[in-house]
């Protein structure tokens, strides 16, 4: 039952179909989405050469990845512009029109973002500057893209967590970054650390205000979703439809309240918040309806099913909240374990040693709020997680390297 509800919740958002509503005609440069709707109408697909394994030192340089690097310049430079500006307008309504739930330009964003990078690693032994402008663009796109809506988010973190997989590439490929080039870093992710990205519960309060929007506006949007038989449609009630909302509000709330407690035991809450959910509901299901095999539906088994049902609603559109609170932890964990290793790298250049731990000040590991453990290994230091990622079930560990000695 469960699986099968998270897969409806699937179809309910794929077949959202977009209707980004924005005038082509007028232009603000001072819109960061303008200028990456003009990135995105000029990029080309490039063929037989992938970016994102090269950007990420899976591949060498060929001169096919050159050519196509040079040929994208034009989309890099509009790139730059989209990323120059803070303000980022995409001029949708998700709270106005169903059909505009989903971002009409994720796919070009992860495109346009490994381009950005490729970019970042081709310049970065003859000109880390760039590589360090590569990055703090990628950063941008990020805050850009992040919003309270779900899928967003979830896009936005991909790109944070790549780019923050990227700079740990970049720092342990290239060893030779001097004192200046390594406080620029710093200080770019410094300033990283003070951009406010969305949170589990900013995604649940967007959840419940676009619920809220759908039962209030769209009750017949609801119902076509719900592909459901059509006597089960007469008995969707003004009193249904309130009843259902106010389960489905009502246990978000419990999840974003959970979700703010150290991370340990909001994942434990959240899990028996969403446990005690489908024990409800699949006893609910079991006391109304004994299918044997071949069995098909009775008006009755219907009008049983639906009338005292409150929780129709968060069954077929289920928050990930659970997990999508373990991956907001595990790149926060694995951003702050890049400071901590830009910080060590530093101060290793000036003293030649590695510290035996890290300050108590120093950026925590977010799965137990305390610092990281480090160990040193043959060619540098590995950062270890003392808290265990759940949703994984494993503690995170980010290896580092260090500058050879001459």
């Amino acid at each position: 039952m469960k699986h099968a509800s998270i897969l409806l919740a699937g179809l309910f958002i794929l077949t959202a179909s977009v209707q980004a509503k924005y005038d082509p005609n007028h232009f603000d440069p001072d819109n960061a989405a303008h200028w990456y709707r003009k990135a995105f109408e000029l990029y080309e697909e490039p063929n037989d050469v992938d970016l994102s394994d090269y950007a990420f030192y899976h591949t060498a340089l060929t001169p096919e990845i050159e050519k196509c690097l040079l040929a994208q310049k034009p989309v890099i430079d509009l790139l730059i512009k989209a990323t120059d500006n803070d303000d980022c307008n995409w001029e949708i309504n998700r709270l106005d029109d169903p059909n505009s739930w989903t971002h009409p330009s994720l796919v070009m964003f992860k495109k346009t973002f490994y381009l950005l990078l490729a970019d970042g690693r081709f310049n970065s032994v003859k000109r880390p500057d760039i590589t360090l402008r590569r990055i703090e663009q990628a950063c941008q796109m990020a805050h850009h893209l992040d919003s309270g809506v779900s899928i967003d988010h979830l896009a936005a973190t991909g790109i944070r967590a790549a780019n923050y997989n990227f700079i740990r590439l970049d720092l342990n490929h290239n060893t030779t970054l001097d004192l200046r080039q390594l406080n620029a870093l710093k200080t770019l992710l410094d300033k990283e650390a003070k951009r406010k990205f969305a949170t589990v519960g900013d995604v649940l309060d967007y959840d419940i205000q676009y619920a809220s929007m759908l039962f209030a506006n769209h009750r017949d949007y609801v119902i076509d979703e719900l592909c459901l038989p059509e006597l089960a449609k007469t008995l969707f009630t003004e009193d249904f439809f309130q009843r259902n909302l106010d389960y489905y509000k009502n246990h978000l709330q419990k999840l974003k309240t959970a979700s703010q407690k150290p991370y340990a035991a909001a994942i434990k809450e959240m899990e028996a918040i969403d446990a005690d959910f489908w024990t409800q509901s699949e006893k609910h299901f079991a006391r109304h309806v004994n299918l044997p095999k071949g069995y098909k539906l009775t008006e009755q088994d219907i009008k049983n099913i639906f009338i005292d049902c409150d929780f129709l609603y968060l069954g077929l559109n289920s928050p990930f909240s659970t997990s999508q609170l373990s991956i907001d932890t595990r790149v926060q964990t694995q951003f702050n374990a890049l400071r901590n290793a830009v910080r060590t790298r530093i101060n290793y250049q000036k003293t030649k040693t590695l510290p035996e731990k890290l300050p108590v000040t120093s950026p925590k590991d977010m799965f137990s709020g305390k610092p990281f453990l480090i160990v040193k290994t043959e060619n540098g230091f590995t950062l270890k997680c003392p808290g265990k990622d759940m949703f994984h079930d494993k503690n995170h560990e980010y290896e580092f390297a260090l500058p050879e000695e001459k």
